[in-house]
């Protein structure tokens, strides 16, 4: 077991020792990569709370205490019912022993991110059956009557990571995280090498890039975007012409041509290669399922960098459409 020598969140969770704000959006931040890498393989840890998060003397951000975490087995994507955390962060579907996902952690997180914010919990009671209570039926006091100098943005985010209506949370710990890279750039002016170790972090992280060095990647960024796209929006259009494609960060997304859907996409997949790989206009159409967090990378920039770049892109664009012709149905 690894020893880390800091103090946890619980420390900086009272009112008279809180945190610099942009210190407590970067280590949320980095709590939602924990949590995103956790969830890819299949964990949810089910009582995230300030005393489970360690902040090291060197001031890595750590998760601790997975003793009461789900792994979930392949072929399911819900869990056990079963009451299980602590009550001031549990979910409303938590507390009342519903089937659970990941969104729990985003509660739970939102409920950790108020509390620094405010130095005070978002739920809390006389006792623990009040506290549960409150977490179904009451939202928490409103986070600018509590701290009117914080930007509205933080806010917003608390209200969305706390929603008691899973379908209306961030669907995933990479969209918690691209609201607070928001909050964080409406602080202060970012410079751009700060711009540039983000979008970094984002593309070293997906499997589309694990063949790449970290050269290539350093080179890449200068090529790439986040974009944030709503639940129902239009990406791609068929019959249009533009030298964009796209891989993946969070969501889904739906591709058609004409009325008829083709494939759903999920995180890590890439679209809209074809447009690169032929130069011809787009033959369907991409719609987003659901809030959706994407890399954006434009082709001609692309061709600016390196041959060996290039010709990664390329072989991973045609294992993907390998892939893809595989899974397709066959006619008889």
């Amino acid at each position: 077991m690894e020893y880390i020598d800091g103090p946890t969140l619980k420390k900086f969770c009272k009112p008279d020792n809180l945190l610099h704000l942009e210190r407590v959006v970067k280590i949320v931040f980095n709590v939602c990569k924990g949590l995103e890498y956790a969830h890819q393989n299949g964990v949810i840890h089910r009582d995230i709370k300030p005393s489970n998060i360690i902040l090291s003397l060197s001031g890595q951000v750590k998760i601790t205490d997975f003793s009461i975490a789900y792994v979930k087995r392949r072929g399911h994507s819900t869990l056990v019912k079963g009451l299980f955390g602590s009550p001031s962060y549990m979910s409303p579907e938590q507390v009342k022993e519903e089937l659970i996902t990941e969104r729990n952690d985003i509660f739970s997180l939102g409920s950790v991110l108020y509390e620094l914010l405010t130095g005070k919990k978002a739920f809390d009671g006389e006792n623990e059956y009040s506290i549960m209570y409150k977490i179904v039926n009451d939202d928490p006091p409103p986070i600018l009557e509590l701290k009117p100098e914080l930007p509205k943005i933080f806010a917003d985010i608390c209200s969305k990571a706390l929603a008691k209506d899973p379908s209306k949370r961030y669907q995933g710990s990479m969209d918690f995280a691209y609201d607070l890279r928001l909050a964080l750039r409406s602080l202060k002016e970012i410079p751009k090498e700060t711009h540039e170790n983000e979008l970094f972090g984002y593309i070293k992280d997906l499997p589309f890039f694990k063949t790449f060095t970290e050269n290539q990647i350093d080179q890449i960024v200068s090529a790439c975007d986040l974009v944030k796209v709503e639940k129902g929006e239009t990406i791609i259009k068929e019959g249009e012409i533009d030298d964009s494609f796209y891989i993946l960060i969070s969501g889904q997304v739906v591709v058609k041509t004409g009325t008829k859907k083709l494939a759903v996409l999920e995180k890590g997949q890439c679209f809209g290669e074809m447009a690169y790989l032929t130069g011809e206009a787009r033959t369907a159409t991409i719609i987003t399922k659901e809030e959706c967090i994407l890399l954006k990378v434009s082709s001609t920039l692309l061709e600016g960098l390196s041959k060996d770049i290039q010709l990664l892109f390329f072989k991973n664009f045609t294992q993907t459409i390998i892939k893809r012709l595989s899974k397709a149905p066959t006619k008889t």
